[in-house]
């Protein structure tokens, strides 16, 4: 090979070995920029092999900021950026509410990782309510005394207030319509999820998934240790019995079907797996546009990511009971106040086993979880610290119970 530059007719003859190294790394990093912009405007790859490595790339640390589709934006660190010249971190938790929903989750994911929360942090109570809330009673008996361990971020219909007296009001976040079979409960988790992160009012360490219909069946204190002190977040993620795969949709090339989970919308996460959550899109990008058929994006695409990021992060299982072993329709056996006594809620409390859960109704093949609850490596431990379905009119029942049954 010769000791001679070669000639580029762009730059003229190079006249200094400084300069031929300076512009050859130029040009790598040219050419690494430019795999990087296709990849990053989502051009499919036929070779396996190229699938594999972009596959691999994703999982780096640094997976936001290189994921193929990272936010409807061209340029995420643009924004990340720009918003944070414009606002420092006390201003960005007042300045949310005028973010687009791509600046949103792209200052969130960079929030996820940036902060740490000492001493354990705030639990985040992310709530997806149509309307009221008719079992709040409980949840104000539950969260009395702790005021420094836990903060509440409600998803509700949009324009929905809740009253000036109510230990939700001004905890609503801006909102959209929620249509059944479709990506919008997912975008409300993502939306909740990155106000909680940018909440500079409160360190959120963990996040907790509730509905209308979710109650408390044990103390704060005891639910505060044992989120916190868990090496991994509890999130419902197996895989579906064969039939539910036969009328499947179009996974390949981007999922297999033996990578499919499914599980339980109302999980609890670390702020790791928060930064995930509203950072991924490339399966993301997915579901949003082919899943179609027997798809139900609310129970398979945050399941299904975890799954495949970070598998060894997940517990797959949850800590909210539910029934769906008792007779029900599309939805979960519902406990109205005829049936609801202190043994009922002591049955749940010492449950050691999940034997009542979603994968006992569509659950199998490889993959499905072991119905015994692990704790930190531990087997036979407490498996709930919430429960669902409860009706409204049960709230009369509960609170009637006394703080040695529901611990609160």
């Amino acid at each position: 090979m010769s000791g001679e530059p070669e000639s580029h007719s762009c730059t003229g003859e190079l006249k200094s070995h400084a300069y031929i190294v300076s512009n050859r790394r130029m040009a790598f990093v040219g050419c690494v920029a430019f795999f990087t912009l296709i990849y990053h405007i989502g051009l499919n790859f036929s070779s396996p092999m190229l699938s594999t490595v972009f596959h691999s790339i994703t999982r780096d640390e640094n997976f936001l900021e290189i994921s193929p589709t990272l936010v409807q934006s061209t340029n995420s660190k643009e924004i990340f950026s720009t918003f944070y010249s414009r606002y420092d971190d006390q201003k960005i938790y007042l300045a949310r509410n005028n973010l687009s929903d791509a600046e949103l989750l792209v200052l969130a994911s960079h929030a996820a990782k940036r902060k740490t929360c000492r001493d354990g942090g705030r639990i985040a109570f992310l709530f997806i309510t149509r309307g009221d809330i008719p079992l709040e009673p409980l949840w104000q008996r539950y969260f009395e005394g702790y005021i420094e361990l836990y903060s509440i971020y409600v998803h509700a219909a949009p324009g929905f207030k809740f009253p000036k007296n109510s230990l939700f009001s001004g905890k609503e976040i801006p909102s959209k319509d929620v249509r059944k079979l479709s990506m919008d409960l997912v975008d409300a988790l993502r939306t909740l999820t990155a106000y909680a992160l940018l909440d500079d009012t409160a360190c959120n360490s963990w996040f907790v998934l509730a509905c209308e219909s979710t109650v408390p069946i044990r103390s704060f204190s005891l639910s505060y240790a044992y989120l916190t002190n868990s090496k991994i977040s509890f999130v419902d993620s197996f895989h579906p019995a064969r039939e539910w795969l036969l009328d499947g949709w179009k996974m390949e090339p981007e999922l297999s079907r033996q990578q499919l989970r499914k599980g339980e919308l109302w999980m609890c996460f670390q702020r790791k797996h928060a930064g995930m959550i509203v950072g991924e899109q490339y399966f993301y990008k997915k579901f949003m546009i082919d899943c179609k058929g027997a798809c139900f994006p609310d129970e398979e695409y945050v399941q299904t990511m975890l799954s495949i990021y970070d598998p060894q992060g997940i517990a797959n299982r949850s800590v909210m009971f539910v029934n769906w072993t008792s007779p029900h329709s599309s939805s979960p056996y519902t406990y109205n106040s005829g049936i609801i006594t202190p043994m009922l809620i002591q049955n749940f409390q010492n449950l050691t086993l999940d034997l009542m859960g979603m994968h006992q109704d569509i659950g199998g093949g490889a993959g499905v979880q072991s119905s015994t609850c692990l704790y930190n490596g531990r087997s036979q431990s407490p498996c709930f610290l919430f429960a669902r379905k409860f009706a409204a009119e049960a709230v009369d029942v509960l609170m009637q119970m006394p703080s040695s049954v529901l611990g609160y």
